[in-house]
């Protein structure tokens, strides 16, 4: 019973200690469509990604690339680029578009 209680605990503490402080959350943009007509299309940053990261193995195609894509509207360009950091961060394989642009256009 001792030992199972101290691994439960280590469970629950040592993910907290390995983590570190100033740990950000990664950011969420919104809808475009839903912000534009609350904002106007004008007053917002626009942010497009596709990007891809290498597999070991892949069923999807015979390159082993895993391809991602993302569009996401902010009202700061701090939070458009702080969200295209963290997505170029974790797919640095094949870049195709990453810009965070003034005004959202569709």
């Amino acid at each position: 019973m001792r030992r199972l209680l101290g691994f439960s605990l280590a469970a629950i503490v040592v993910p907290l200690l390995l983590s570190p402080a100033n740990a950000q959350p990664r950011p969420a943009g919104g809808d475009c469509r839903a912000m534009s007509a609350t904002y106007g299309p004008q007053k917002l940053w626009w942010g497009r990604f596709s990007g891809g990261r290498k597999q070991r193995m892949s069923f999807y195609n015979d390159r082993g690339v895993e391809y991602h894509t993302a569009e996401a509207c902010f009202t700061s360009r701090q939070s458009c680029e702080a969200w295209l950091y963290r997505l170029k961060s974790d797919w640095q394989f094949m870049p195709r578009w990453n810009e965070c642009l003034r005004g959202y256009r569709r």
